[in-house]
């Protein structure tokens, strides 16, 4: 077993609080843009219109993810839905980010005419490598509850603030799948992919419409080993999502996608 013993608070500066999930979701993003804009200047275009972008992609993301959040637990902020503002106090959903970002990202190039598609495939590979990096505040700080494994490489939390302490009630701290760190190896796989065939799937737009394939296959298989509420069919509500971007992924790739052997 492996132990996480770890305060999930980073920082304490009076009423200031850090996260670890906070801090690497930070980096996450500049890790991110800071690819993207080198892609954007060896593919011949402004990097100013990946930072443009950004910003409102980001804004945009913030908002895609505590909606996404809220939806999921719609019992919580139902008797108090002023608790929705009050994200600092944690609570958002990955799916919310990448499609929400990529909605507000695609309304600001269209409206400043920017090349929408190429951006989009662009921000590909930034998107996913931000997703992995965020993924390590997810793992310092038990963000999220999975099923209870006696894998040697199973995750035990000690801390008595980690909020996976509490995922298993009948019996505290019990050994979970680390699903999270099953999940960010997955995102690598797919920047990998992304890196390694950047400029031979056609046409624009395709390579980020693979990475939202993709990493729906991996989510939504990685999701049967997290203890996350049930919607219907037995299914998250990431699966859900999964699913329905699938349906609209799958077709996409299958008959606009064209696939160069030479960039």
């Amino acid at each position: 077993m492996i132990e996480i013993p770890f305060d999930p608070i980073m920082l304490k500066m009076g009423p200031v609080l850090l996260s670890w999930h906070g801090f690497f979701t930070l980096v996450g993003v500049v890790a991110g843009v800071a690819l993207s804009a080198q892609l954007a200047r060896v593919s011949g275009i402004n990097p100013d219109y990946v930072y443009n972008t950004a910003i409102w992609g980001v804004l945009a993301a913030i908002i895609g993810a505590r909606f996404i959040h809220v939806i999921d637990h719609l019992d919580v902020y139902a008797g108090d839905p002023l608790k929705i503002f009050a994200i600092y106090q944690g609570g958002i959903a990955i799916w919310g980010a990448v499609l929400g970002g990529f909605l507000g990202g695609v309304v600001y190039t269209k409206i400043v005419k920017y090349p929408t598609w190429r951006l989009a495939d662009i921000a590909a590979p930034g998107l996913i490598l931000g997703m992995a990096i965020g993924r390590i505040g997810d793992i310092i700080n038990g963000e999220h509850c999975a099923l209870v494994s006696q894998a040697p490489w199973a995750f035990v939390y000690t801390h008595i603030d980690s909020p996976a302490v509490f995922c298993h009630m009948s019996s505290p701290s019990l050994p979970m799948h680390p699903a999270v760190v099953y999940e960010m190896f997955w995102d690598l796989l797919i920047l990998g992919g992304l890196l390694l065939l950047r400029g031979k799937i056609a046409p624009a737009g395709m390579s980020f419409v693979s990475l939202l394939g993709f990493y729906a296959i991996g989510r939504f298989f990685i999701s049967f080993l997290r203890d996350d509420r049930i919607w219907f069919l037995g299914l998250q509500e990431s699966q859900v999502i999964c699913i329905l971007v699938l349906v609209v992924t799958v077709p996409l790739l299958a008959y606009k996608g064209e696939f160069r052997r030479s960039s």
